[in-house]
């Protein structure tokens, strides 16, 4: 018997208009945007290839992280469709890659790594105040070990 092999992608969308995600990109949206990109950078024949595996598995619209997974074979074209992705729900974003990893685990810790980063980020920019990192970063590791379950 023959597993499959998946890697996991920690991705990062940015919109151009400065805001941050809203409620609305939920992973089904995410998912078919990623389809899209897909079928119109390779075709129908490379979307049906990584369709078997290719899922959403967590959004974070506070941060702007998704974590994708997808087959191992086909982790390259999903790669590349994101990042020549220009819009996500009808508004101009950049979305890139900011992690890929062979297992749920690891791309969680790359998502809480990511995550710590861009809260220190707003208390430098004085956003944020010192304080409430804590309790930020312990939700976003109660709800990332819903996920990597």
């Amino acid at each position: 018997m023959v597993r499959f092999k998946n890697r996991y992608l920690l991705l990062e969308v940015t919109y151009n208009d400065g805001r941050g995600m809203d409620a609305s990109v939920t992973p089904s949206a995410m998912l078919a945007a990623l389809k899209t990109s897909i079928i119109e950078n390779f075709g129908d024949v490379t979307y049906g290839l990584a369709q078997a595996a290719l899922t959403v598995k967590y959004v974070d619209t506070r941060c702007g992280l998704v974590i994708v997974r997808c087959g191992r074979d086909e982790s390259q074209a999903v790669r590349t469709a994101v990042g020549v992705m220009q819009e996500v729900l009808g508004r101009s974003a950049r979305c890139g890659t900011r992690f890929v990893g062979g297992t749920l685990a690891t791309t969680r810790e790359a998502c809480l790594k990511s995550t710590r980063e861009k809260l220190r980020a707003l208390v430098d920019a004085g956003r944020l105040k010192e304080d409430e990192i804590d309790a930020l970063e312990e939700a976003q590791k109660k709800i990332l070990d819903t996920v990597a379950h």
